[in-house]
């Protein structure tokens, strides 16, 4: 099962993306996990290709790869939601910024105009992306990518605790009798999986593939 570990795929799409520009936006963990996808909502009026990939924030700017994907093929047609698979996983910690990344040789990737984002673009012919980001940014905070990253989420199991008395288990000098068995109180503590995330609950959008 795969959960939503960082990202915004809840609004609504008033644009498009154009081709042959690098662009990145910023976005804080919801969880911790291992990323292993990302999803992206497209449109495109004629057939192209994508490749994304995510940074790791450096100060507010966009740093060195920690994931990418393999070039993806996006066909025309309406708008839809689109899993790209990471050529490699990396781990991510609840809390943390990171950046996706994504650049076309189509105007197919969607956002939306009237909502807010971290996001920096340069001029980028269609290619693979560098490592680290670089420099020479344009950057602005008046939209946002439908886009986020996917993985498994890390989970503790907690074992219960037990602690025993000290009272000691001896013979009475009176009567022969024997005092009570030394007593083991186990915590209420469940042995269950403890998610760390916001609110520890996992985050909404849970989905299994098959």
């Amino acid at each position: 099962m795969t959960v939503k570990l960082f990202g915004k795929d809840d609004t609504t799409a008033t644009y498009t993306s154009s081709a042959n520009f690098f662009e990145l936006e910023q976005y804080v963990a919801v969880a911790s996990g291992t990323c292993t996808e990302l999803h992206c909502h497209v449109m495109a009026s004629k057939s192209g290709n994508v490749r994304m990939a995510v940074y790791a924030d450096n100060s507010g700017a966009p740093g060195a790869m920690l994931g990418y994907t393999a070039a993806t093929a996006i066909t025309s047609g309406s708008e839809r939601s689109v899993t790209i698979q990471l050529v490699s996983s990396f781990s991510m910690v609840y809390g943390t910024a990171y950046w996706i990344a994504f650049v076309t040789d189509t105007s197919a990737l969607l956002g939306n105009t009237g909502d807010t984002g971290v996001i920096d673009y340069k001029s980028w012919a269609y290619g693979a992306l560098p490592d680290p980001a670089g420099s020479g940014w344009t950057y602005l905070t008046t939209r946002n990518f439908i886009q986020s990253g996917w993985g498994t989420i890390d989970v503790t199991v907690n074992a219960p605790t037990a602690t025993v008395s000290s009272q000691a288990y001896a013979t009475t000098t009176t009567g022969g009798a024997k005092s009570s068995p030394p007593t083991a109180t186990v915590s209420s503590q469940a042995l269950a999986p403890s998610v760390q995330d916001i609110g520890r609950k996992l985050p909404a959008g849970c989905h299994r593939h098959q």
